[in-house]
């Protein structure tokens, strides 16, 4: 077909839409491409995972919803992403509770490298039991920021 087109631009008594259109006629026909999600799913798992650092981590969480082969190929670094460190709010036994789950859950807590704890000083969490040394370093700072509160008050008290 490709010689059909040589002979066609060789031709003197055809005009310029008549090779246009005769052109664009032969590229529809032409066997098209398959789908974006085939052609990822024959891709090496090394090739993908190139890609997958490329890639936003939102933009991750959508890739991975294309198939289920590329979910099982993009797990590793899904769970890099997504669990390599997470930040929680103690402010309830329920964000603890989760952030035990994701310690215990066998793809996501071997993934876990940082857990930061943070603590809001306007809603102390009440329910939690906190004993001095029990959470890690952040409770001596919490000790001594609660002791510097009650000495300001005390000195407030005298004035």
């Amino acid at each position: 077909m490709v010689s059909a087109l040589a002979q066609m631009r060789q031709a003197v008594g055809v005009s310029y839409n008549s090779v246009t259109t005769l052109t664009r006629a032969y590229m529809q026909s032409r066997k098209r491409p398959k789908s974006a999600s085939a052609s990822l799913r024959k891709l090496p798992i090394e090739l993908i995972e190139v890609i997958a650092e490329k890639v936003e981590p939102g933009d991750l969480c959508a890739l991975r919803l294309v198939c289920c082969d590329l979910a099982d190929k993009l797990s590793i670094i899904f769970t890099s992403v997504h669990f390599s460190s997470k930040g929680f709010r103690i402010h309830s036994l329920s964000n603890l509770t989760t952030a035990l789950k994701i310690a215990q859950h066998p793809a996501f807590g071997s993934a876990s490298r940082e857990l930061h704890l943070y603590v809001d000083k306007m809603h102390m969490p009440e329910d939690i039991p906190i004993t001095p040394g029990g959470f890690g370093p952040w409770i001596d700072w919490l000790e001594a920021d609660r002791r510097s509160d009650l000495c300001d008050d005390q000195r407030n008290s005298y004035a």
